[in-house]
């Protein structure tokens, strides 16, 4: 991991195994909770159960437990070779106040309260970028390093779980991952790792969708878009 900045007050760890985060809860629990933004004034929150049957609802508000407003949306589910997957859902809340903290819940009252914030509506606007994050005691570094500073957005250009076509470290990186992206909008972008191919099309699972919806679909060629930002805070790297 590398952050620009601050080379004096960070060394990276030894290398060490593979993380793989369980999930003992229910089926019906919501797991792999990560944010994006939708629109101007939208946020899509996205989450994967076990239980395909259970409900895609959001409650949402601006106070600790009291939810004002609600939304419902879609779920899918995909199967890579012999994995079938869990529910994955996906509901737009909105219309949002930006810079401002909503409290929410997923699938009612099976999932536990919270957080997130929504961008700024002008500039400054503090990005945070990754890349080839994958999940080993690195990434558990480097997400410590993103949850000890304030940030808008989080953009992740490619190679996010490493999965490489092994479907249940997609959803043991979704975990790893979900107390930072639940939080603040995570963008991401498809990488080489991402391209899983199967019935001559190749893909991203589901839980990861597009801005646009559905599991994010490439053709060889496609590159990942990149990102300029002007700000001085850090940038990081895993």
């Amino acid at each position: 991991m590398y952050q620009r900045g601050s080379s004096d007050e960070y060394r990276r760890p030894p290398r060490k195994p593979l993380v793989v985060t369980p999930h003992d809860n229910p089926a019906s629990h919501p797991q792999q909770v990560h944010i994006s933004v939708a629109g101007a004034d939208a946020i899509r929150i996205s989450w994967v159960t076990d239980d395909r049957s259970a409900p895609t609802v959001v409650e949402y508000g601006t106070s600790p437990g009291k939810y004002t407003a609600s939304e419902t949306g879609y779920s899918t589910t995909y199967r890579m070779l012999s994995y079938n997957s869990g529910a994955n859902h996906n509901v737009t809340i909105g219309p949002l106040e930006p810079g401002t903290t909503y409290y929410y819940r997923c699938g009612g009252d099976a999932g536990n309260e919270l957080s997130l914030r929504t961008p700024p509506s002008t500039l400054p606007i503090e990005f945070v970028i990754i890349g080839d994050v994958g999940q080993t005691e690195w990434t558990v570094a480097t997400l410590s390093q993103i949850g000890a500073n304030d940030y808008d957005i989080l953009l992740l250009p490619g190679d996010l779980s490493y999965a490489d076509y092994n479907q249940p470290l997609w959803d043991s990186w979704g975990r790893l991952v979900s107390p930072q992206a639940s939080s603040r909008p995570w963008m991401t972008a498809v990488g080489n790792h991402e391209e899983e191919k199967q019935n001559r099309e190749r893909a991203v699972p589901a839980s990861w969708p597009t801005t646009r919806g559905g599991p994010c679909r490439t053709r060889p060629a496609a590159r990942p878009p990149t990102f300029t930002t002007h700000s001085t805070r850090p940038v990081f790297t895993s």
